[in-house]
């Protein structure tokens, strides 16, 4: 077994790769952040409300929350729609 090697960094070099670790966590951060879009099944949607698939079918039962129906008679909810729903009811609280 080979002794271990021991490198001594300059503190400049650590702080330069800190600082290109950071802006790479905050790019992809960012990403993550953009508003989403598109549509989501009864999971989907139970997952982005952090509900239950249950509560979701209850809602849209009693049309309390905007929801659409496929051709095929499937639940789908637009991700842009359920965050104007939550902001919109936090108002009315």
């Amino acid at each position: 077994m080979a002794d271990p090697i021991t490198l001594t960094i300059p503190g400049a070099v650590v702080q330069a790769i800190e600082d290109i670790i950071r802006l790479a966590v905050a790019d992809e951060l960012a990403v993550t952040r953009q508003t989403p879009t598109g549509f989501l099944d009864v999971d989907g949607a139970a997952t982005y409300l952090a509900s239950t698939p249950t509560a979701i079918r209850s809602l849209v039962k009693r049309h309390g929350i905007p929801h659409h129906k496929a051709p095929n008679g499937r639940l789908l909810f637009d991700q842009e729609e359920l965050r104007q729903w939550v902001t919109s009811s936090r108002r009315k609280a």
